[in-house]
Parts: C-alpha cells; structure tokens; sequence
C-alpha cells in the first residue's frame, strides 16, 4: 500500500535514471550555477574579440545580439536573484553606488 493509500508502490520504491529525485537536477547544471554563469562569460569574452575582428555590419550585428542576448541573461538571474533575498528596486542602485559585488544566489 502507498503513503498516498491508493493502493500500488509507495513513490520511494519507484526506480529513478540515476541523479533524479528530490535534489538531484538530473546531472545538468541549472542556469543558476556558477558554472553556467562562467561559461556565459567566457562565450561573452569570445564574442567580444570575434566583434572586433569582423569587418561586415550584418554579422557584427548578429554577434552584437547575442552579446547583449548573454548579458540580458545574467540581469534577468540577477533580478531573480534580489527579488528572492528580499530586494527592492533600491538594491540594484544602492549595490551600483557602493560598488559591492551582486550576493549570490543558489548554486553559488
């Protein structure tokens, strides 16, 4: 009999692909880990010096796009993460104005 008492296996004895469940994320990192957040800015970094080599307007703006596409990324997991501790629309300013580094958020 399950926890749920419907009858069948209890949800602990369904098998799972390894890394799954409760916790697991299923090996993949989320868009919150440092890991992704590195390699957006490495991907960043490369996009910049390809920008600079590149001499035709359709493909610097293509690369543009996606530099401002990464950054937007960033802003928008760094706006998720002030809403989630509390933050009000002051945080972003107040941290410009001092100069202290965004807190990070889970993952981190």
């Amino acid at each position: 009999m399950s926890a749920l008492g419907m009858g069948g296996p209890s949800p602990s004895s369904i098998p799972l692909p390894q890394g799954q469940g409760p916790g697991g994320g299923g090996g993949q990192p989320g868009p919150d880990s440092p890991a992704v957040e590195a390699a957006i800015h490495d991907a960043i970094d490369s996009l910049g010096k390809a920008l600079d080599g590149e001499n035709d307007a359709v493909d610097k703006a293509t690369i543009s796009k996606w530099i401002a596409d990464m950054h937007k990324f960033l802003g928008d997991q760094q706006n998720l993460v002030d809403t989630v501790m509390g933050g009000g629309p002051g945080t972003k300013l107040i941290r410009k104005a001092t100069g202290t580094p965004p807190p990070k958020g889970p993952g981190y």
